[in-house]
């Protein structure tokens, strides 16, 4: 039996493994390949920064009409937005195509050793 082929394979599969029990983001009323494609393995979390434009643009408060407390809301929207900084992930669909990949090279190289056998 090849070594190196078996050893292949094992990584495609630990690999595999591993990044299913590292990745965030299952919601279980979703399917399976809606789960594979919003997970992700995460890296670095980051923070969140909140960007402000203008410092005279906050919501009233105590007011009873809605639409003017939603027209207040989307005014002080537009003037700030926020993002995550410093956020890294990988979606586990890549990794788990690289695991694939990974555990179907060790098999053709095992089943390529037998045949030159």
């Amino acid at each position: 039996m090849n070594t190196n082929g078996t050893i292949i394979t094992l990584i495609g599969i630990s690999l595999f493994l591993v990044s299913i029990f590292a990745s965030k983001g299952y919601e279980q009323g979703r399917s399976i390949m809606g789960n594979m494609y919003r997970m992700e393995v995460v890296i670095s979390e980051g923070k969140v920064v909140v960007y402000d434009t203008t410092p005279d643009t906050t919501p009233k408060k105590g007011q009873t009409n809605l639409d003017e407390a939603f027209e207040a809301f989307r005014e002080y929207n537009q003037y700030h937005s926020s993002s995550i900084v410093g956020r890294y992930s990988i979606p586990l669909s890549f990794l788990l195509s690289l695991s694939t990949i990974i555990t179907l090279v060790g098999i053709g190289k095992i089943i390529l050793s037998k045949k030159q056998k």
